[in-house]
């Protein structure tokens, strides 16, 4: 019946849509620029071409206020005010108007989830895109709300300022419904890593864990000797406690669940046919991390984890290590830190492993960009997708990178090259999204402080569960036309 009442909408939408633009005489007019005036200002093989769409706004609708520290930031801003992401942001909304003519406009709302499902039941036309959490983009698209990234005719994904690893995860067979790609930065902001106390390490004679991480030999082991070297009784009374005492690793419990990732694990992965496929229980996942956690987790002299606690710890000299995502690393408490710190990714289980892991924190964190199903123009949607996520690449994103930490927050060449080396090795998955699915991401979580936890007894708890809830998820795909 909702999907009926859906296309009725749509429908009714599109004649409207049509009378419109055929009885006003403000309608706006495409000018392609003649072959000889077409730029070709990218190295792609696939040449972009730049289309003169005489000042049309390009209408996003972002998230509010009530998102917290995730309100959206990087899709418009009114000023420069000195502040480098805020001013790359002006600066990428003024090319894309000055080239293509697109101007970007956005509107804030809070619940987008609820708004964009009254828009569409509506049959409202106003927004070309929308730019919210994977959580909302996900409860979106299994109702059908949201348009196949896959079928804008004017939308190419293989370009590289599209993350193909999202890409490629969020998938269903072809159905892709929302997607990341250099327009944003709060995707980035979700990346997990870790920060390392230089001044703790200088004074312990710890060696900088960079190289390391450069030529591939940053692995549990290696990290685990150098947090072992930094563990000290500082009170003497023979009880490691948070505060009083000096730790290897500080953390939070997120990071029991980002840490099964390390590795190169996945819950869900991607099955030949192109659809997700439940991956958990393999016998090379749990000894990986079975691994990290004898190592690291059950160990209570050398890691804790305890949100807030952590941090100040780390901030005081208290712990070598931190695990932390990006956005935190950006926060003023980084800013006001007296030490010197520098960004390591996470180790890998071991130097056979090929890339490092880091996972995107996408569920309620991190922003994906999706398309509401009244979106008025395919067309004019997924050219101006493309326009504006390939001129972010050397304008936010290289800010982001290369003067969003560095001076400001960052103190060190080899951290910025720390933070490339992490965007280049993100995977998404399914479990920080559809948390509901046997509960796993909350279990992996909680393992912070139940580390008895047998990884093949949880499996056989909860596999028939995942497995249903999957396939309910994937028939529900594939009956969306």
């Amino acid at each position: 019946m909702k999907k009926t009442l859906i296309t009725a909408v749509l429908l009714l939408t599109s004649m409207l849509l049509f009378m419109s633009a055929c009885s006003s005489e403000s309608a706006v007019t495409i000018e392609t620029l003649p072959a000889a005036q077409t730029e070709t200002e990218t190295e792609d093989a696939d040449v972009f071409p730049v289309i003169n769409w005489g000042g049309r706004a390009f209408n996003i609708i972002s998230r509010g206020s009530d998102y917290g520290a995730w309100e959206s930031f990087d899709v418009f801003t009114e000023n420069q005010t000195g502040e480098p992401i805020n001013d790359a942001v002006w600066e990428r909304n003024n090319i894309i108007f000055d080239r293509y003519g697109i101007e970007i406009k956005e509107t804030k709302r809070d619940k987008l989830a609820d708004t964009i499902k009254s828009l569409v039941m509506a049959g409202d036309a106003e927004f070309d895109a929308a730019v919210t959490s994977g959580a909302d983009a996900s409860a979106l698209s299994s109702e059908n709300y949201l348009v196949n990234l896959r079928s804008l005719p004017d939308l190419d994904l293989s370009h590289e300022w599209w993350d193909q690893n999202a890409a490629r995860d969020f998938s269903f067979g072809d159905r892709l419904f929302f997607g990341v790609s250099d327009f944003l930065i709060s995707d980035k902001d979700g990346s997990w890593v870790y920060v390392f106390n230089k001044r703790l390490a200088d004074d312990l004679g710890i060696e900088y864990p960079y190289q390391m991480a450069k030529d591939g030999s940053w692995t549990y082991d290696q990290m685990h000797r150098l947090a072992s070297a930094a563990v000290a009784d500082l009170d003497g009374d023979g009880v490691m406690k948070p505060g009083k005492d000096r730790y290897g690793i500080a953390t939070e419990e997120y990071d029991t669940y980002a840490a099964f990732f390390y590795s190169g694990a996945r819950i869900f992965g991607i099955g030949d046919d192109g659809y997700p496929e439940y991956t958990f229980a393999s016998e090379r996942n749990f000894t990986a991390y079975n691994k990290y956690l004898e190592l690291f987790v059950k160990d209570s002299s050398l890691y804790f984890a305890k949100y807030k606690t952590e941090r100040e710890a780390f901030a005081n000299g208290q712990a070598l290590f931190k695990g932390y995502t990006l956005l935190g690393v950006r926060g003023e408490e980084f800013r006001a830190m007296e030490d010197d710190f520098g960004i390591i990714v996470a180790p890998k289980y071991d130097e056979g492993q090929k890339n490092y892991g880091h996972i995107v924190s996408i569920g309620t964190s991190g922003s994906v960009i999706c398309v509401p199903l009244t979106a008025p123009d395919p067309d004019f949607t997924g050219y101006a997708l493309d326009a504006v996520s390939g001129e972010s690449t050397g304008t936010l994103l290289d800010t982001y990178i290369n003067k969003g930490f560095n001076g400001k927050y960052l103190r060190d060449e080899e951290s910025c090259e720390m933070l490339r080396l992490c965007l280049e090795s993100r995977v998404y998955d399914l479990s920080i999204i559809y948390t509901k699915w046997g509960g796993l991401f909350t279990k992996l979580y909680g393992l912070t402080h139940n580390t008895k936890i047998d990884l093949a007894s949880l499996n056989a708890s909860v596999e028939d569960s995942v497995r249903q809830s999957l396939q309910e998820m994937i028939d529900m795909y594939k009956d969306i036309d």
